[in-house]
């Protein structure tokens, strides 16, 4: 595997070092290792409220009852009031039990995995009472709960970063796959593009997705620059993002928003919700999305062909690259009975609980453990896509990690800093290595690493179209690039309607064969119109209140304008 990003993948037939390497050469155990034989009494699992008012929640709860009543402890939730959130309200108990060393309240911990990092110094070591504790769940997903050398959670539940597309519109313009990696994406997306601006679809963008400052976005970030083999942090903490490698890539992302592949004005405006309202609205080719969205997706679908897929990316395995994001269960620090939370939280994380889960809950939920992706009955509760499997989909992605490990209790403050400087770029405030040279500066600061006086980082800042400044150089050379397409486009669409006017022609004089004089004539007047040329409308955002009709309608009755 290598050591220079946080990816590894979900293929199965890996040794039990590749799929968790770091299970080696850990302290030796300080707990009670007969936990296992020996653990009884009361374990309460502090329980988020939307957990405990899920549909699904009378059913677990009672499950998690009847375990315990078969092991000899007694297995209690302890929830919170409606109107409380996880963040404001969760997170601050936990941690105000922490600081004040309560014992007695509560035992077991849900663990969001963006929140992992804060909350680590609050559980225990599970490294302590079994250094095997976590091997055969997927090797990237468990050592999202490795922070400072301490295994603080367990996988309890997965979700990661997934593709879907529109299969109508690339099989429109000859593309009957997805893309396999961001080179094909980014040629798709062109294509279809050109095509519909020709055809007045001012509203489509190529790609939509997370585009505001949140959790989303930094998922969105790691994916791509894990794809292009570069993390914001190393496995080991140094600070790596200040390179020409991933300069070069916010330079495309800024491309990519001139030439509407991501529609500017989604900017700062779009989250996964609105992206999500986009895509079923015919508004995008692309959407990134996470697995946990797609079983609503499925039972409400778009009303056109669409498909999933692994995120594209540049690796050499051919594989798509996904975000891990989910669930751990900790074990709290200043529990009272440590035995019988460990036992209750490997209860929580094992294989039969979350098999039990998958088949009833379906594709709301995906497995930790990889070989569930060959298990028939899990499989088909996940379901298919266009007649494919989301077993078969979800096994060619490769996961990766945001740095939550690596950036423990500073993570919060790192994943603001490099959703800010994605804004700045995306918006146009500040140029490309300005904004990466700070960030790496200041991520050094942060984490208490040597400054560096120069990175080294090269880019042609002339190919780099902003938001909202564009430079002067190579304007000309991609001006002259756009109306090449244009005026191949023009003459295609000029054909197109050519055609329909004869057909229409034909129509006219077999349903009305007195007069195929005056029906041959008008279709000659509007060839003679196009043969003059008419007077493009350019792009304009009137052009975003028309509704969907017919295409070829739409040809015949704008005969007398080609828009692009």
């Amino acid at each position: 595997m290598t050591n220079t990003s946080d990816i590894d993948s979900v293929v199965f037939f890996l040794s039990e070092s590749d799929l968790f390497p770091f299970v080696f050469n850990v302290r030796a155990s300080t707990a009670d290792l007969t936990y296992e034989t020996t653990a009884s009494g009361s374990v309460v699992i502090l329980t988020p409220y939307d957990r405990s008012v899920s549909t699904h929640a009378d059913a677990l709860r009672a499950a998690n009852a009847a375990w315990g009543a078969e092991n000899d402890i007694s297995v209690s939730w302890k929830s919170f009031a409606e109107g409380t959130d996880y963040r404001n309200d969760y997170i601050a108990q936990v941690l105000d039990a922490c600081k004040n060393k309560e014992m007695g309240v509560f035992d077991v911990v849900w663990l969001e995995s963006s929140e992992v990092g804060l909350l680590a110094d609050c559980m225990e070591d599970l490294w302590s009472w079994s250094e095997t504790i976590a091997v055969e769940h997927g090797g990237v997903v468990a050592r999202g709960a490795v922070v400072n050398e301490r295994l603080v959670g367990l996988p309890a539940e997965l979700a990661f970063g997934i593709m879907l597309y529109n299969s109508d519109l690339l099989e429109k313009y000859g593309y009957y796959y997805y893309p396999s990696d961001i080179d094909e994406l980014e040629e798709m997306a062109i294509t279809v593009l050109t095509g519909e601006r020709a055809l007045e679809n001012y509203k489509l963008s190529g790609w939509t997705g997370p585009l505001t400052e949140t959790e989303d976005l930094i998922s969105w970030a790691t994916e791509w620059f894990a794809g292009i083999k570069q993390t914001i942090l190393s496995d080991t903490g140094s600070v790596t993002i200040g390179t020409t490698a991933v300069a070069s890539f916010l330079a495309r992302l800024t491309v990519w928003l001139a030439e509407d592949i991501i529609d500017d004005l989604d900017v700062d405006t779009t989250d996964m919700a609105a992206a999500t309202t986009r895509f079923r609205n015919k508004q995008s080719i692309f959407l990134r999305t996470t697995t946990a969205h797609v079983p609503e997706i499925i039972a409400s679908p778009p009303s056109f062909d669409w498909g999933i897929a692994p995120v594209p990316s540049q690796l050499e395995n051919g594989l798509g690259i996904g975000t891990a994001e989910g669930w751990f269960v900790g074990v709290f620090k200043y529990s009272s009975n440590k035995p019988g939370a460990v036992r209750v939280a490997e209860y929580l994380t094992s294989e039969a609980y979350q098999k039990a889960k998958i088949l009833d809950l379906g594709a709301s939920m995906v497995g930790t453990y990889p070989n569930f992706f060959l298990d028939k009955s899990i499989c088909e509760a996940y379901g298919t896509v266009a007649d494919v499997s989301l077993c078969s989909t979800y096994a060619q992605v490769s996961l990766t990690r945001r740095p939550i490990p690596q950036a423990g209790v500073h993570y919060a403050n790192l994943s603001s800093q490099v959703q800010e400087t994605l804004m700045e770029v995306m918006t146009g405030e500040t140029y490309i290595i300005t904004a990466l040279t700070a960030l790496d500066a200041s991520l050094r600061v942060l984490f208490g690493q040597p400054a560096v006086a120069d990175l080294g980082l090269e880019i042609d800042e002339s190919t780099v179209i902003r938001p909202s400044k564009k430079t002067p150089e190579n304007v000309e050379t991609q001006l002259a690039g756009l109306l090449a397409v244009a005026a191949v486009t023009a003459v295609i669409v000029a054909l197109l309607r050519r055609q329909q006017r004869r057909k229409m022609e034909q129509k006219l004089i077999a349903g009305n064969p007195s007069s195929p004089t005056r029906a041959a004539q008008e279709m000659q007047q509007a060839d003679n119109r196009e043969e003059n040329g008419a007077a493009g409308k350019g792009k304009s955002r009137a052009g975003d209140e028309r509704g969907d009709s017919d295409e070829n309608a739409a040809l015949i009755e704008k005969s007398d304008t080609i828009e692009i």
